[in-house]
C-alpha cells in the first residue's frame, strides 16, 4: 500500500510542478546552436558537410505556438576531385519560422515552417579551368523538427532543419544548442 501511495504522490507532485512550467512557457527567448550542415548536389557528385551555427530569438505567443527568427551560417563545405579540381561553397542567411510546440512537462517537441533568405558564394577550380566563381541570393522554404529539455529558464535543444533550395538536391542541418527564456 505504501508503494502505491508513494508512486501516486510522486506523480501528483510531478504534475503540480509541470503545470506551472507550462503556464510560464510563453514570452521571449534567445538561443544558439552548433551543428553540421550537409549539401548534396548529385550532378556534381557533391555530398559534403561542414560545421555550422545559428543564433536566434523567438517569442512563444501561447505554450504551443510561437515565432522564431535568426542568422544561420552553414559553414563552407568543399570537395577536392582527386587533383582534377575542387568546389568550395559558403552559405549563410536569415531565417524566420512559425513554431508549433507540444509541451510535455520539461520536454517540448516542436515543428517549424518558414523561410530562409540566403547568400551563396561558390568557387570551382581545376587544371585548364582556372578559377570560376559566382554568387547568388534567394528565398526558399525551410522546415524543421526538434526536441527541447527545460531546466528552469534554460532549454537544451536538438533539431533537424531542411532547406528547400532548388539549385541543389539536399541542404539540411542537424544541430544542438541552448535557449534562455526571459
Amino acid at each position: 500500500m505504501y508503494f502505491k501511495t508513494s508512486i501516486g504522490s510522486v506523480l501528483l507532485a510531478s504534475l503540480a510542478i509541470a503545470g506551472p512550467v507550462h503556464a510560464s512557457d510563453t514570452g521571449l527567448y534567445v538561443g544558439g546552436s552548433v551543428g553540421q550542415t550537409t549539401i548534396k548536389e548529385n550532378d556534381l557528385n557533391f555530398d559534403e558537410s561542414d560545421t555550422s551555427y545559428k543564433v536566434f530569438a523567438g517569442y512563444m505567443i501561447l505554450p504551443f505556438l510561437g515565432v522564431e527568427g535568426g542568422y544561420v551560417n552553414f559553414g563552407g563545405p568543399n570537395k577536392n576531385y582527386n587533383g582534377l579540381g575542387s568546389v568550395d561553397i559558403d552559405v549563410d542567411g536569415w531565417e524566420a519560422f512559425v513554431l508549433g510546440a507540444l509541451p510535455l512537462g520539461p520536454l517540448d517537441v516542436f515543428a517549424k515552417a518558414g523561410v530562409l533568405s540566403y547568400d551563396i558564394d561558390a568557387k570551382a577550380q581545376g587544371p585548364g579551368l582556372g578559377s570560376i566563381s559566382g554568387s547568388d541570393s534567394d528565398e526558399v522554404g525551410a522546415y524543421g523538427v526538434g526536441v527541447a529539455f527545460g531546466i528552469d529558464r534554460f532549454q537544451i535543444r536538438g533539431e533537424y532543419t531542411y532547406y528547400d533550395v532548388s539549385d541543389v538536391d539536399d541542404v539540411y542541418m542537424l544541430s544542438a544548442g541552448v535557449t534562455y527564456r526571459f
